[in-house]
């Protein structure tokens, strides 16, 4: 379960074509979303954000670093899907080793 193909990108909303898949690693819940509206989507690629458990967008050190002229605020564009993995496996790492499992319900404040 650290691959995105093992995830659901499900339908965000009846006002936005794109897709989204809500991934929880621990603490942190990865939004990964694609498609119109997404930095990138129109090319392909994927754009990410993450929440803390308080649901607040954060940054993380050893993420955000790696991306720096990909993200705008907190959010990261632009990413292909090998870069999703991989941030799935550094959350996967940083939440001290706790499988991911993808939450059903989309997130009200998308990535």
């Amino acid at each position: 379960m650290l691959s995105l193909k093992d995830y659901e990108m499900l339908d965000k909303s009846q006002t936005d074509s794109g897709k989204q898949a809500l991934i929880q690693c621990g603490d942190y819940t990865l939004s990964v979303i694609n498609g119109p509206g997404a930095y990138g989507g129109s090319q392909g690629k994927y754009e990410i954000a993450i929440f803390n458990s308080q649901g607040i967008m954060t940054k993380l050190p050893g993420i955000h670093d790696d991306y720096q002229d990909k993200y705008c605020d907190d959010v990261i564009g632009y990413l292909s899907e090998s870069d999703v993995d991989l941030i799935i496996l550094k959350l996967y790492y940083a939440s001290g080793g706790v499988h991911p499992y993808q939450v059903k319900q989309l997130a009200e404040a998308t990535a």
